[in-house]
C-alpha cells in the first residue's frame, strides 16, 4: 500500500514520509547503501502467522557483506547486532528508546510511530504528540537515541518485515 492510499484510508491521521522534513528531528534516511543482499536474505525469513517476532541477532544477516559497511560507517567500528522484527502490529502498544542510534531497514512498506524523549513529562507521554511515518520497502533510516519507537505497523494482512541494527548487547537481559 502506498502512502497516498494509506492517507485516504486513514483520514483521522497525518501520515508523513521518512523523506518529509518532519522526520529530521527523529532520524535521517541513509543513502548510498546497497541493500540487495539484505533484501534477498530476508526473503528466507518468514513473518509469523500472528503477533510479532523480534530477533536480536540473526546469523544470516550478520554475514551479509554490507554489515561491515554499516558497522564501520554508522557505529565507528564497534560491535553491532543485526536482527529483525517481523509481524502484524496495527496499533501503538509500547514505546522504547536506546542510548544509541538504531538503524531500521524496511523490507516491506510499513509505518513507524515516533516520539521524542523530551515529550515525556512526569513519566507520562501524551500519545497525541506522536507522529506516523510511512517507510517504503528498501529504505534504511537511522533513528536517533532520543527517538521513542517500537515495532513498525503492518500495512496489510501479509504483515511487515524490517531489519534492526543496534550496538551489540542492546535489548539483552541484564546480568544479575
Amino acid at each position: 500500500m502506498k502512502r497516498e492510499e494509506l492517507n485516504q484510508k486513514n483520514p483521522k491521521y497525518v501520515i508523513y514520509s521518512v523523506t518529509d522534513p518532519e522526520f529530521v528531528s527523529f532520524g535521517n534516511v541513509l543513502e548510498g547503501y546497497d541493500l540487495t543482499t539484505y533484501m534477498k536474505t530476508m526473503e528466507e525469513i518468514p513473518v509469523p502467522e500472528s503477533d510479532n517476532i523480534y530477533v536480536l541477532e540473526e546469523k544470516k544477516l550478520m554475514q551479509v557483506p554490507e554489515t561491515v559497511q554499516m558497522q564501520t560507517n554508522l557505529y565507528g567500528g564497534m560491535d553491532i547486532q543485526v536482527g529483525y522484527c517481523n509481524g502484524h502490529t496495527h496499533t501503538l502498544n509500547a514505546l522504547e528508546y536506546h542510548k544509541s542510534a538504531e538503524v531500521d531497514i524496511a523490507m516491506t512498506d510499513l509505518v513507524l510511530i515516533l516520539g521524542q524523549v523530551d515529550q515525556i513529562e512526569d513519566n507520562k507521554l501524551d500519545t497525541a504528540k506522536l507522529k506516523l511515518f510511512y517507510m517504503p520497502a528498501g529504505t534504511a533510516v537511522e533513528l536517533y537515541a532520543t527517538t521513542l519507537h517500537y515495532a513498525p505497523c503492518a500495512l496489510d494482512d501479509a504483515g511487515f518485515k524490517s531489519i534492526v541494527i543496534l550496538p551489540k548487547g542492546t535489548n539483552e537481559s541484564l546480568a544479575k
